[in-house]
């Protein structure tokens, strides 16, 4: 028999996010760029990197635009996107990731773009502005590889693995960015990491990885504020969404992340909507409503591991659906 948890209002210090505010404005020039001009072949079996970047730098060069990605399947490695750019994947277009580590190592050139340790990302945005990736495409991080390694890691050390490992779309320092319809699958560790941006757009979005995958959050803001999180489709191996503060801002003293509304999203397997693990900087004015989760390991939860709290407040959980929830809601969990 299947058990149904309805939570209909669970509220701390009730105030509501402004949806109005918690979101994207975007718009761009008319121009296309076609990768397929600048020599992307999308056979999978021929790197296309070098042909992206062209149609991202020339298009940018240009004044902005979009950068089509027409059907086929194209093997990348990091690419980098500017500001007044969308990225536009159309049906049956896929973005595959090379499994090659030295791929994702981070340069000097590079250094602004960093993820996490030495890694950088995927797709990647910096200090950039009006830039989206929109479609009906898939972007794949083919992580089954990078996930055997860290079960390797796990057994060799008698203890769990990090998340030493890329991430799939990383966005820091940005504002007014739109992810939107395009689906994003086995990144090889987090599939979408915004961090300290704002105005923030995801939505008609679908992250999947197995359920056994390691540490494959779909979304997670961090030190983020203004973001609309709508109709997504979550099947991943850990949280769907993490809301993180890693540190205190000082324009910010009391909230380094405020502002995010999560609304009418579904999610199957996964670790369900949290606050957390870190809450270092402050979290406020958060709305989590009409979500539905089935078969996950957790619903909701706000959770930090000792040393590394603070203060969240002002965060309405209305009307989520739960069936199947094996740990419904974890609140104030210490890791």
């Amino acid at each position: 028999m299947k058990r149904l948890w309805t939570l209909s209002i669970l509220s701390l210090w009730i105030a509501a996010a402004s949806p109005a505010h918690a979101q994207a404005t975007v718009s761009f020039p008319e121009r296309v760029c076609d990768v397929t001009t600048y020599g992307a072949r999308g056979t999978r079996v021929f790197m296309d990197t070098d042909a992206f970047q062209r149609a991202i730098d020339d298009c940018h060069r240009q004044g902005g635009g979009t950068v089509s990605v027409p059907r086929g399947e194209y093997l990348i490695g990091p690419i980098f996107l500017r500001s007044n750019i969308r990225l536009h994947l159309a049906p049956h277009s896929e973005l595959a990731g090379t499994s090659d580590e030295r791929a994702y190592k981070v340069t000097e050139a590079t250094r602004p773009y960093v993820s996490n340790a030495d890694w950088i990302a995927l797709i990647n945005i910096a200090d950039s502005e009006n830039v989206a990736i929109t479609g009906s495409g898939r972007i794949d991080g083919q992580g089954a590889s990078w996930w055997e390694r860290w079960r390797a890691q796990a057994r060799a050390s008698g203890r769990g693995g990090n998340t030493n490992r890329p991430r799939l779309v990383h966005a820091v320092r940005s504002r007014n960015l739109l992810f939107e319809g395009v689906g994003l699958w086995n990144s090889p560790s987090f599939h979408l990491v915004v961090k300290d941006s704002e105005k923030v757009t995801v939505n008609r979005m679908s992250f999947v990885a197995l359920a056994h995958s390691p540490n494959t959050d779909a979304i997670d803001p961090i030190d983020t504020r203004d973001m609309l999180i709508t109709n997504n489709y979550f099947d991943v191996g850990d949280d769907v969404v993490a809301i993180k503060s890693l540190r205190v801002n000082p324009e910010r003293p009391d909230s380094a992340v405020e502002n995010i509304v999560i609304r009418g999203n579904r999610g199957r397997a996964g670790r369900g909507i949290s606050i957390g693990s870190e809450t270092i900087g402050g979290v406020r004015n958060v709305l989590i409503e009409n979500n539905e989760l089935e078969g996950a390991m957790y619903g909701i939860r706000i959770k930090t591991p000792r040393g590394r709290g603070g203060i969240v407040q002002d965060i309405v959980f209305r009307n989520n659906r739960m069936v199947d929830v094996e740990d419904p809601d974890g609140f104030l969990d210490l890791l």
